[in-house]
């Protein structure tokens, strides 16, 4: 068996063949179409038709011209850019510019040959056949894996050819090439995109003929099929060019991560990101958001959305993205003067997560993890920006938690109290009292808060009761916040549920649940604190 060694300068002449489409006629050939069909036919057919019968046969010239000239474009690839390059670039750099060129313009000229067919008829019937035929059933599955192919390597193309023209030898053969008039004063990089240009007009081209085609020719149920046919194969190009920029792009990212700060940490959470890969997830979404991390500090992130996942990336010196810890001070926990502080993790798991919009700013929306016990708020650029975040949110925490009816975010909105009524009186009959109402929804919401960060591990929840009791003392005689139909605390349910027995699975869907519910009572009374404040100002 003869192995190829692989390709240098002085041979690569000799691995790369002389042309990609030996067998397709020179530029020179060409064909000179006329731009209006109406000269293409005989005055005495033409007075024979009716106006839309004229506007159908100007669409379907239309059609049958474009693809002429798209099979022209990928000649124009092959015999002025690729056939001059040959003898400068790597088998690998030209595979990655001009990667399945041969079959895809062999699709096309197939195409093109039916298309021609139906011409020799001043009239053509039955488009809609040679449509159908061409983009449904085998036929479509290879048109639409040829075309993802090549169309999902020209990111990666771009950037090469951008790279190469450092090099003045490849930026003055370009440049040459590009003057040649068969580009027709386009560049190789318009060229190289044409393809995805032409997927895009085949529906737009038979949705024109359509409109033109009366309700009883038989050649419009194949029209419809193949217009249907040609926007599926159009989705699954874009989703799979997607997919493979996103993976492209998650291997730019993980070749700046700095992982160093997870690694300096001592939390079992954040030691689970250390060896953090983002080449193996699958990136739903990103960009730039301010992490509020308390009232005095902010941070600009850029945040990645991946498939089970959340994000924070932190820019450092140079172009390192870095995964730092910062950390936010609890105040004094149940009573005590100590000031103790708590790490957020930059990732966040997002099968035990709930996202849920910040009452007070459209731009904001916290995301609440439980498996860190932690709440994030995020602050993107304008409310639709955040509003997109939420919705992906919402759809990506529901898909990694297994659509689990505990972590869907429509839970069971919690019973108020009867300081509701404050909300819908304006405050009348409750002025004299604001300061003290003031102080007791401060208090609730300081309460909850600490029932969020102590009381979602079970284990801990034990621990507290001792001080959730000495609290609830101090407020004897105020009814508490956030009480069950039954009169129980959340707190209590919350230790009632929780049974050894149970499997620690249902116990964090319970638990996440009742989190939903309190944050839903601690935004209540975060409204409640801003028409307080309002009034107070008047």
């Amino acid at each position: 068996m003869n192995v190829r060694p692989p390709a240098s300068t002085l041979d690569r002449s000799v691995d790369t063949p002389l042309a990609l489409l030996p067998d397709a006629p020179p530029l020179e050939e060409d064909t000179v179409h006329c731009q209006n069909w109406q000269e293409t036919v005989e005055p005495h057919t033409l007075a024979s038709l009716g106006s839309r019968e004229i506007e159908r046969q100007a669409v379907i010239y239309e059609l049958f011209t474009t693809e002429a000239s798209h099979l022209r474009t990928l000649r124009v690839l092959d015999q002025v850019f690729f056939q001059k390059m040959r003898n400068l670039l790597t088998v690998e750099e030209l595979s990655c510019i001009f990667p399945n060129l041969p079959q895809v313009y062999s699709l096309h000229a197939n195409l093109c040959e039916s298309m021609k067919r139906l011409r020799d008829s001043p009239i053509v019937q039955g488009i809609g056949d040679i449509m159908v035929s061409r983009f449904e059933d085998a036929a479509g599955e290879e048109f639409q894996e040829q075309v993802s192919h090549l169309c999902s390597q020209q990111s990666q193309a771009l950037e090469l050819i951008k790279n190469k023209r450092k090099d003045p030898r490849f930026a003055h053969l370009i440049q040459e090439c590009e003057a040649s008039p068969h580009c027709r004063r386009l560049q190789l990089k318009d060229l190289l995109v044409s393809e995805m240009q032409r997927l895009t007009k085949y529906p737009l081209l038979l949705d024109n003929i359509i409109r033109h085609t009366e309700a009883g020719s038989p050649d419009l149920q194949p029209l419809l099929r193949a217009q249907a046919c040609c926007r599926g194969i159009l989705r699954a190009v874009n989703e799979v060019v997607r997919e493979t920029e996103h993976r492209r792009q998650l291997s730019r990212y993980q070749r700046r991560l700095d992982l160093s700060p997870l690694e300096r940490q001592a939390s079992p959470v954040a030691a689970q990101f250390k060896n953090l890969d983002l080449t193996t997830k699958k990136l739903i979404h990103e960009g730039p958001l301010t992490w509020k991390v308390n009232k005095d500090k902010a941070i600009d992130i850029h945040a990645l959305l991946l498939s089970d996942m959340l994000v924070l990336l932190q820019r450092g010196s140079g172009d390192r993205l870095i995964l730092r810890c910062p950390a936010r001070s609890l105040g004094g926990v149940w009573g005590r003067n100590t000031d103790l502080k708590t790490p957020f993790c930059p990732v966040v798991r997002l099968d035990s997560s709930l996202v849920r919009s910040v009452a007070t700013d459209n731009k904001a929306l916290y995301v609440i993890s439980t498996s860190e016990r932690q709440i994030y708020e995020l602050v993107a650029g304008t409310s639709s920006e955040k509003n997109t975040w939420k919705n992906l949110l919402e759809k990506t925490i529901s898909s990694a938690s297994g659509g689990s009816e505990a972590t869907k975010q429509g839970s069971t909105a919690i019973p108020t109290d009867q300081s509701e009524a404050y909300m819908h009186t304006g405050g009348q009959g409750y002025v004299g009292g604001r300061a003290k109402m003031a102080d007791a929804a401060l208090q609730d919401v300081r309460t909850l808060r600490l029932l969020i960060l102590g009381s979602l591990d079970p284990l801990e929840a034990a621990s507290q009761k001792q001080k959730v009791t000495s609290l609830s003392s101090q407020q004897e005689g105020q009814e508490m916040p956030c009480q069950s139909p039954k009169g129980r605390s959340h707190l209590e349910m919350l230790r009632h549920e929780t049974r050894p027995c149970q499997s620690r699975a249902s116990i964090r869907q319970r638990m996440i649940k009742n989190v939903d519910g309190i944050f839903q009572r601690m935004e209540g009374l975060m409204k409640k604190l801003h028409q307080l404040r309002e009034i107070e100002a008047l």
